[in-house]
């Protein structure tokens, strides 16, 4: 059994790896502070409260995005399974082909992102991850990377809104009852919801213009289930996207 981790900038979500099997065991907040002795008492309660026995870990992988967890997951690992977990790095073997400033610059979510992507839908592609800071790539028929945005995503929306302003408050990210709000709160959550709907239709439409053809687009981030449903183009939804290419960037790397 394999141990995936997926760490983001707020959260890091655990899921297990058994043949061709994945699923999600737990998400847990993100906190830099951690010892390699907390994440190993984390991983065997995630693994005993998954009704998995821990003698049965062989192994890793990590696609991370915050450096600062990396050394105390690595060590915990190594003393569960024996051998230092598989951290995805720009020059690992994914599939996907990166060149120019993006094969040292691109993150690693976005790669095992499109990776994944690349095994389950026709090219070319859009992946679009909705997390704290979202992300927009592009992958052609070649699974070439040809690049991408980099947003704020709804929560930092939200955040830089309130702290940003003299009047305005920080509000509860999630959709109001209508596109026009009618006071402060429902405007400002309109902004944010629909406002990001807004902005993924039309980097669709322009992608589509840039492409000659039209991409298929499949999304995943904490938040996709939030704006995805007020948008007018069809956009994918895949929840383990990141793990299932976390799972094929494995079998690529050790077999």
């Amino acid at each position: 059994m394999i141990l995936s981790i997926d760490v983001g900038n707020s959260s890091m979500v655990f899921g297990c790896i058994d043949g061709d099997s994945i699923r999600i065991l737990d998400r847990i907040q993100t906190d830099p502070e951690r010892s390699a002795k907390d994440y190993t008492k984390i991983i065997y309660e995630l693994l005993k409260k998954g009704q998995i026995d821990p003698s049965l870990l062989e192994d890793a992988i990590i696609s991370s995005v915050v450096p600062a967890v990396n050394a105390a997951l690595k060590d915990a690992l190594y003393l569960m399974c024996g051998k230092e977990p598989l951290f995805v790095e720009p020059d690992t073997k994914t599939g996907l082909i990166i060149e120019g400033d993006s094969s040292r610059q691109l993150g690693i979510d976005v790669i095992v992102g499109c990776a994944a992507a690349m095994e389950g839908y026709p090219l070319p592609l859009v992946v679009i991850d909705i997390g704290t800071a979202s992300t927009i790539s592009a992958v052609d028929r070649s699974r070439r990377y040809l690049g991408g945005m980099i947003l704020p995503g709804p929560r930092l929306l939200a955040q830089a809104l309130s702290s940003g302003t003299a009047l305005l408050p920080e509000v509860r990210v999630e959709a109001p009852d209508s596109i026009l709000g009618q006071n402060t709160d429902e405007r400002i959550k309109s902004g944010i919801i629909y406002g990001s709907a807004a902005l993924i239709d039309g980097t669709l439409q322009r992608i589509e213009a840039l492409l000659g053809e039209k991409p298929t687009a499949v999304a995943t981030g904490g938040f996709a289930p939030l704006i995805l449903p007020h948008c007018n183009s069809e956009v994918h939804y895949e929840e383990l996207l990141i793990l299932e290419g976390l799972a094929r960037i494995y079998r690529m790397n050790r077999p």
